[in-house]
């Protein structure tokens, strides 16, 4: 069971952004062991646009999505 996923968030100048990325860091429900070869679903609307798996350290980077609202699933 997965309880707690930790967003990166980057602070950009303002210009107009063709690409963007999602990270973050997965953990155990006990909230300090990270959980490797995780499945991470990065969807936008009901379409998947990326999926990736976390690394040892639990954490995971998708990168060249488009900008929009995404929602972030792990398994």
């Amino acid at each position: 069971e997965f309880r707690r996923v930790l967003f990166r968030s980057r602070t950009c100048p303002p210009v107009t952004l063709s690409t963007f990325s999602i990270g973050g860091q997965v953990f155990r429900s006990n909230g300090t062991t990270p959980v490797a070869s995780a499945t991470v679903v990065i969807k936008k609307g009901a379409t998947v646009a990326k999926t990736v798996y976390t690394n040892s350290l639990g954490m995971y980077s998708a990168v060249g999505l488009k900008p929009g609202t995404y929602s972030v699933t792990v398994t």
